[in-house]
């Protein structure tokens, strides 16, 4: 029988579980209050990653024991090499993304009305670089799904994006291997094949954002009404939107070109590409069709921080 790879134990991985790998210390100085105060909600968020077990039960029926647990091990030595060898400024950048991560998904149906953000498993996480997973009504009711891959960091962003649109433009989807859908439980599970995409934001917007979420978690039942139309009218919402519009569109234009340039004897091929944009053209559709029922009531007064994150992801062509 295969040896299964034991949880690493706190001694011999993260220093400061409480603080996410930062020193007390360092945490109190290096982060803003309005992130230290969602420590809790984090945690709870971390944990639902899922547990070895849950990742058994999930996908015993998917993939050999062998298999799962040779990929439980991988997840393990790579948890312990970053809880070991990150940097602060690393260990910021996962804790920033981590309170976008946990916002996206807690704010999905007032952001994206009618749709589904939810964690993806550690495997994805680590070896797929996929945060999230976005479910989205199509016209004939069918789930049309999104792989995200979250940052804080425009240099991250910028890299992540060679990667992601590096896919488009070769006429593919991206390959997660334990997927599972928060939405609809009978749909396939394990390996599957989505637009990936990436989303994300600089630490002074994820900082107001995460103040706007922190006074709506802590306000009482009179003004919580008031707190959530805060946040579902934050800047970053509209930010997020034209993060994922301007990909999609990008991917779209790429898919439609590659279909254009294969002769017609590639019919294999021809007809990925082809479903490939129907796709992608179904998804920015119904993601544009929210996005115009809102647009107008996104922001505030004042001038929102810079985002670098979109800067990068406009700036593509």
């Amino acid at each position: 029988m295969k040896e299964v790879a034991p949880e690493p134990a706190q001694a011999e991985g993260l220093k400061y579980p409480e603080t996410f790998g930062i020193e007390p210390h360092a945490f109190e100085r290096e982060l803003p209050e309005v992130i230290r105060n969602l420590t809790g909600a984090l945690h709870r968020f971390e944990d639902e990653a899922g547990s070895d077990e849950e990742i058994r039960e999930v996908f015993g029926g998917v993939y050999s024991a062998e298999k799962i647990e040779e990929d439980l091990a991988e997840v393990h030595r790579l948890r312990h090499v970053y809880e070991t060898e990150d940097t602060l400024e690393e260990r910021k950048h996962h804790l920033y993304s981590l309170v976008l991560e946990l916002i996206i998904c807690d704010l999905s149906n007032e952001w994206f009305p009618g749709c589904t953000v939810w964690r993806s498993y550690a495997f994805d996480d680590y070896k797929r670089q996929t945060d999230l997973f976005m479910d989205i009504p199509g016209p004939e009711g069918q789930m049309l799904t999104l792989a995200i891959d979250v940052t804080s960091s425009r240099e991250a962003a910028s890299k992540k994006l060679d990667d992601s649109l590096g896919e488009f433009r070769s006429g593919w989807f991206h390959d997660v291997d334990y997927f599972a859908s928060d939405t609809d439980p009978e749909r396939p599970r394990g390996r599957q094949f989505f637009p990936r995409v990436v989303a994300g934001a600089s630490y002074r917007n994820i900082a107001s954002l995460a103040r706007a979420y922190g006074a709506w978690l802590k306000a009482g039942t009179r003004s919580k009404d008031e707190a959530m139309e805060r946040l579902r009218h934050h800047e970053l919402a509209r930010q997020m939107y034209q993060e994922l519009l301007r990909q999609l569109d990008l991917a779209h234009t790429y898919f439609r070109r590659n279909l254009k340039d294969q002769p017609t004897f590639k019919t294999t091929l021809r007809a990925s590409l082809k479903s490939h944009a129907q796709y992608v053209d179904v998804v920015r559709r119904a993601l544009r069709e929210r996005y115009e029922k809102m647009k107008g009531s996104f922001g505030g007064e004042t001038e929102p921080p810079p985002n670098g994150v979109l800067d990068a992801i406009l700036e593509f062509a």
